[in-house]
């Protein structure tokens, strides 16, 4: 949450200003690999919390497959 507050005043104020501030450090792979693991793990842990805390049956119930 604070990570996306930061990404908006950084791109308002790029906008505002119209040039480009910290290019050189967030324009890196390291970085676009490191939140895009920092993603994946978020979700995956929020599936397993969400399969442990619902039964399979109240999970298909409220499924499009179903």
């Amino acid at each position: 949450m604070i990570l996306a507050v930061y990404f908006l005043i950084k791109l308002s104020l790029e906008l505002y200003y119209k040039k480009p501030f910290l290019d050189k450090t967030f324009n890196k792979k390291e970085w676009t690999y490191f939140f895009v693991t920092l993603l994946v793990v978020y979700h995956f842990i929020r599936i397993i919390v969400f399969i442990q805390n619902n039964s399979w049956d109240s999970i298909l119930k409220e499924s499009i497959w179903r």
